[in-house]
């Protein structure tokens, strides 16, 4: 007697559903009581019992065909389908149909018992493939435990599946009307991020992180979130990076002054993360700036920084906007440098941003002019005397290469000396008086002068090296 699954047979089921079918309705034609309950029974006994038996003792994992004598019951001892017509009688016997007024009430969709299935799928499912590949002869001992392995990996995986998707099969209906689910189970911050925080405008918060929970180890929780703020003119936060499958960075931006809540909820709203507080008091002002040193005069090419004082300390934004009121006469730039660059008078204002002023005048004497002074020397001759030497050069008795102010018709004296450094020094002087034109006043100028330097011992004794001095004078501006 067979217990358990019975053996699949590929061509005994296309068979019963086609030339056995056939035979079937042919023998039912022409053979009385052929079909009917009871009559197997009457003319075989021993095989009928013995069907019986086999039907109550083992079960097929292939589905069962409708019209199939051991699988299905007949069709002719099936209930005929409800019709929304009933038959009915007159008094004179003659037969009528009415058609009944049946109220159309959508009923509950009953959901299925998800758990029945996966156990079924689990349990009972697998084995005929299991016994298939047992009883295998064409496969290695090796790949049957293989392919029977992978196959149940696979059965318990989808078998999961069913279990995570389907529920517990405890509610007995279904709501149709909501078909989304949230993925989100819940939403924390880690333990750094506080509930309360004071910003300036323009700072910036980001400590910790945010950790999103999901409902089911198939879900991405991080694509089912919103990042709020409840007044955005206050505050904005938003995520920054993604740092895992349910962790994330994020940033809060103080954009004006007040008071608001940031959070994270499902996009549904049904998971409400814990709020926090974002405080963004209002900046302190300016009330009074005051460029020190109070009013200049300069000459042409001078320069002077100027420098504005905010009160108070604490203000938010000291930041000030310098202007000159004729930038042909003083040019002024973003820092305060100011530099002179025609006579005359200007007046100079610091502004700040919520505009607080302050102003000082400076005027330019344009009589007197400050010049850059630079020496240069290059020897003419080609004596092979001198290896090292030392230079001095001086503008009316001070070291050349400083700034210099001048006029017209001022007159310098300009010197030179040049000094071989060895036991017995060599040394060569010249100087000269130079007096300012007033086109060397507006243009610059050089001067020029030779400097000889003789050779006082040695081989090449009276021979002498000559060079050329230049003193060089620019304008500046």
């Amino acid at each position: 007697m067979k217990i358990g699954v019975r053996k699949p047979s590929l061509k005994k089921s296309i068979k019963a559903r086609t030339t056995g079918k056939l035979k079937r309705e042919v023998k039912k034609t022409v053979t009385p009581g052929y079909g009917e309950k009871g009559v197997g029974l009457i003319k075989s006994p021993k095989k009928a019992l013995y069907n019986k038996a086999y039907n109550k003792t083992s079960f097929s994992v292939v589905p069962p065909i409708a019209g199939v004598s051991g699988t299905s019951k007949n069709t002719s001892r099936q209930q005929p389908r409800e019709s929304n017509y009933q038959q009915n009688y007159d008094s004179q016997g003659i037969y009528f149909e009415e058609e009944n007024d049946f109220s159309r009430e959508v009923q509950p969709v009953k959901k299925r018992k998800t758990w029945l299935w996966v156990l079924g799928w689990i349990f009972i499912f697998p084995l005929p493939l299991t016994i298939i590949l047992a009883r295998s002869e064409r496969m290695s001992h090796a790949l049957k435990i293989i392919l029977i392995s992978l196959a149940w990996i696979i059965f318990a995986v989808i078998g999961i599946a069913g279990f995570m998707n389907g529920g517990d099969g405890e509610s007995d209906t279904v709501d149709r009307s909501n078909t989304s689910r949230s993925k989100v189970e819940d939403i924390s911050f880690s333990d750094e991020v506080e509930d309360e925080i004071t910003l300036r405008v323009g700072d910036k918060y980001s400590k910790g992180y945010i950790e999103v929970t999901a409902k089911s180890i198939w879900d991405s929780p991080l694509e089912d979130i919103v990042f709020v703020s409840d007044d955005p003119a206050v505050a904005s936060f938003e995520m920054t990076k993604k740092l895992l499958s349910t962790r994330m960075n994020y940033e809060i931006v103080a954009v004006g002054a007040g008071e608001t809540n940031v959070y994270v909820t499902s996009t549904d709203g049904s998971v409400v993360s814990p709020k926090i507080r974002v405080l963004v008091p209002a900046p302190t002002a300016v009330e009074s700036v005051t460029i020190e040193g109070g009013d200049k005069q300069l000459v042409l090419g001078e320069s002077v920084f100027l420098f504005a004082s905010v009160f108070p300390e604490n203000a938010e934004d000291k930041s000030v906007v310098w202007r000159s009121s004729d930038e042909t006469i003083v040019r002024i730039d973003s820092n305060g440098n100011a530099i002179a660059l025609k006579g005359g008078e200007v007046t100079i204002t610091a502004e700040t941003n919520n505009q607080i002023q302050s102003t000082i005048s400076i005027s330019v004497d344009p009589s007197k002019k400050i010049m850059s002074t630079k020496v240069t020397h290059k020897r003419q001759d080609y004596v092979n005397i001198g290896d090292e030497w030392s230079y001095t050069f001086l503008i009316n008795g001070e070291p050349a290469g400083n700034l210099i102010t001048v006029s017209v018709g001022d007159k310098l004296e300009l010197y030179a000396k040049i000094s071989e450094d060895d036991s017995k020094p060599d040394v060569g002087e010249a100087n000269l008086v130079y007096t300012i034109s007033e086109d060397d006043f507006e243009n610059g100028f050089t001067s020029s002068m030779d400097l000889y330097v003789t050779e006082n011992a040695g081989p090449h004794s009276g021979q002498s090296a000559h060079f050329v001095v230049s003193y060089v004078f620019s304008t500046i501006g």
